[in-house]
């Protein structure tokens, strides 16, 4: 009879714990990827997908919000990275906003809750560059402002080398051949808000980090990556193309 009960006994048990076979294991949450962005770990919280971009060999901070299309003080922002800041290959980038960083001193790292709502953000408004405007080159413009159908600029057409002046005093930001479509660009930061780009030069003639005045010259018309010799010149306010012609002296 002892045996008898003993075994009921144990199938009860059984039975009584088939709904959850691991009823002691407390489960905790499963974590994110892991960002790491300037010497800070960032983690994404579960929720909607935060936009990320894995840092290629040779990007600054400059060219990828430029193709992007974002502000660049906005895009460091996001990362808690200096304007000035290095990045390396491989290095993952928020391409979004995040929320106010939340410290799980636990973990020693930040975790980034986003946001069901878009935050509250002040109206941005562009700051007027003091000297003034000038024209980049003197040539034809062959296409117009577009930007509904790729037109982010003005297309100049010159006699191949001939030379290329800043519109406007700045400071360059970026010299050299990375961004695909462009050829050889010079991007110059003129105040906090406004950059201005020239595209498709033969030659560069100043280098990242160096001051420039308006008329300087800058560079030699010239194709690289181009159809034709031609410059492409933009004008951005906080990273969004605007027109050119709204900036420069009526011809």
């Amino acid at each position: 009879m002892r045996a008898v009960m003993a075994l009921l006994l144990i199938v009860g048990m059984a039975a009584c714990g088939s709904n959850d076979p691991r009823p002691n294991i407390k489960r905790s949450a499963v974590r994110a990827p892991i960002l790491s962005t300037g010497g800070q770990t960032v983690a994404l919280r579960q929720g909607p997908t935060l936009r990320t971009h894995q840092v290629k060999a040779g990007e600054t901070l400059y060219t990828l919000a430029f193709e992007r299309g974002l502000d660049v003080a906005d895009l460091s922002a996001w990362n808690g990275l200096s304007e000035k800041t290095p990045l390396r290959a491989g290095q993952a980038l928020l391409l979004e906003p995040p929320a106010a960083p939340i410290r799980d001193a636990s973990a020693g790292h930040l975790e980034w809750a986003r946001p069901t709502d878009p935050p509250m953000t002040e109206t941005k408004r562009p700051v007027v560059v003091a000297s003034g405007w000038a024209w980049p080159v003197h040539g034809q413009v062959t296409r117009a402002f577009d930007p509904k159908h790729g037109s982010k600029g003005l297309d100049i057409v010159a006699d191949e080398g001939v030379p290329i002046q800043a519109a406007a005093a700045g400071d360059v930001v970026y010299a050299g051949d990375g961004l695909r479509g462009y050829g050889n660009l010079i991007i110059i930061r003129h105040t906090h808000s406004t950059l201005s780009a020239y595209a498709h030069q033969a030659r560069l003639k100043v280098s990242e980090g160096q001051r420039v005045s308006r008329g300087q010259t800058i560079g030699e018309m010239g194709r690289s990556d181009a159809d034709r010799v031609k410059l492409h010149f933009q004008i951005r306010e906080f990273g969004k193309p605007v027109d050119p012609r709204a900036y420069l002296p009526k011809v």
